[in-house]
């Protein structure tokens, strides 16, 4: 039997990889927010319109600030127009539509900036006059930059704390932190859909997420959850998780990597993409305030950017996994038939044939004869193995769709677990797993490794883009 592979290509450029050299490293910066150096505590950023929002607890000249019992002022929103780390402008106080005597926090906006949502201490006022205030969240329309009391959140109550929302892309899933009976811990995370007009009723993310710690301040990126949490296996107090929603099922938690966790209290992220670029709230040391003679260690605002990792070499992988086969031994018998079993469903018969296997594995192919002399099939007279594979690596592949290509990469031929990744495509950096662009593509380079064995480093390209 021969099997020849046929019009298949895999060019790999030879490289050792102990020798790619990278420092896998994150540019962090606290942002000034501070300039005069006052007491307070900055967290809780959210970016709109070219704006930082954030929540501060500085004290302010007006009649709606106030101190809570053990001393401590209520925290207002703000914001300040910025690119990146850099202010363009001086921080303004939202007006009292948005802040009231009490605490206000974690601003969240969705419906295409068209409204947004916040945490607010609800003030309500029962029979033996005393105040209950808990924490509940509220919902705004936004025109012509005004934001508008719309409703309360249904499900805010004056027997627990519902705060810190965050709204998916689609508008369509609300998650928050609440210490509602009934948690794991101290408090857990909770999402309600938005059905028929409202927000249905909450449903605990589980045991996957919520531990007998507390977790709370989440933020949702496109499929990945981030959140923050006190549980045992953190690096401080406070750090900050991810888990990736695949097949409606929350993955489990992942830490995220120093400087973006320190030993110190993390929390109140905002993610501008994936882990690779956003903002974090810390007390870490950069954050020490003096006061008097005591230095007091405050929360500050950060912004972080991870330093991309570049490969020495890359490889191409275009693999093409047709092959001719053929058995010589029955080249010109007349009156023989060969069947051949190609492993992967197919049945194709004759001699000569060309197979093209759609993906990557191990495949037994087995071969019948049909000898039409005495009308009679003997089955798997032999049988013969093909390998189909990448030597260990990715690839890239691509479709078109609608006029548009679709890129994305193969891992099916690697055992390798990936888990960071961007691509650079003409010269322009992408974090989408799937990148949706026009069918003029002339470079396609994709850069992956896992974050826990730095030198999985490996850079794959795309040449003959079709």
């Amino acid at each position: 039997m021969r099997i020849y592979k046929y019009n298949f290509i895999l060019l790999i450029i030879v490289v050792l990889i102990s020798t790619i050299t990278y420092s896998q490293h994150y540019f962090i910066k606290k942002v000034k927010l501070n300039p005069k150096k006052e007491i307070q505590n900055i967290f809780g950023p959210s970016l709109h319109n070219g704006n930082l929002y954030y929540c501060s607890d500085k004290k302010v000249n007006t009649v709606n600030s106030f101190e809570n019992e053990d001393g401590r002022r209520y925290s207002d929103i703000y914001r300040v127009s910025i690119n990146k780390n850099k202010l363009n402008s001086e921080s303004e106080r939202l007006d009292t539509l948005v802040n009231s005597k009490l605490n206000e926090a974690s601003i969240e906006f969705y419906n295409n900036g068209n409204k947004m949502c916040l945490s607010r201490n609800i003030e309500k006022y029962n029979k033996d006059t005393t105040i209950s205030n808990k924490i509940g969240i509220v919902f705004f329309s936004i025109k012509n930059d005004s934001m508008i009391f719309e409703k309360y959140f249904r499900y805010n109550s004056q027997e627990y704390n519902i705060a810190h929302p965050t709204i998916s892309d689609n508008d369509s899933i609300l998650i928050f932190t609440s210490d509602m009976p009934g948690n794991y811990g101290s408090s857990d995370l909770y999402q309600s859909k938005y059905i028929n007009g409202e927000w249905a009723e909450p449903i605990n993310l589980g045991e996957t997420i919520n531990t007998k710690d507390k977790e709370t301040f989440p933020f949702l990126y496109k499929n990945e959850l981030y959140f923050t949490s006190e549980r045992e296996d953190g690096i401080g107090g406070l750090d900050i998780y991810k888990s990736i929603l695949e097949d409606s099922v929350w993955s489990k938690p992942e830490l995220l990597p120093f400087p973006i966790n320190s030993v110190n209290d993390d929390f109140s992220v905002y993610i501008l993409h994936g882990n690779k670029e956003g903002y974090i709230t810390s007390n870490r040391k950069w954050s020490k305030q003096r006061l008097s003679n005591v230095i007091e260690t405050k929360d500050n605002i950060f912004y972080f950017k991870m330093n991309l990792p570049v490969p020495s070499e890359y490889f191409e992988v275009n693999p093409d996994f047709c092959f001719k086969i053929s058995d010589e031994e029955y080249d010109n018998q007349e009156n023989i038939e060969l069947i051949w079993d190609l492993g992967d469903g197919n049945i194709k018969k004759g001699n000569n044939i060309t197979h093209c296997y759609s993906n990557i594995g191990n495949y037994i192919i087995k071969l019948s004869i049909k000898d039409d002399n005495i009308d009679t099939i003997v089955s798997n007279i032999d049988q013969y193995n093909i390998n189909v594979s990448t030597n260990n690596l990715p690839f890239i592949e691509t479709k078109i769709i609608n006029d548009n290509m679709l890129i994305f990469a193969n891992f099916e031929g690697t055992n390798i677990e990936y888990n960071e990744f961007y691509w650079k495509i003409d010269d322009q950096i992408y974090y989408d797993k799937w990148v949706i662009l026009s069918t003029d593509v002339k470079d396609i380079n994709y850069i992956t490794w896992n974050n826990q064995f730095l030198k999985t480093l490996i850079g794959i390209k795309k040449q003959n883009i079709k």
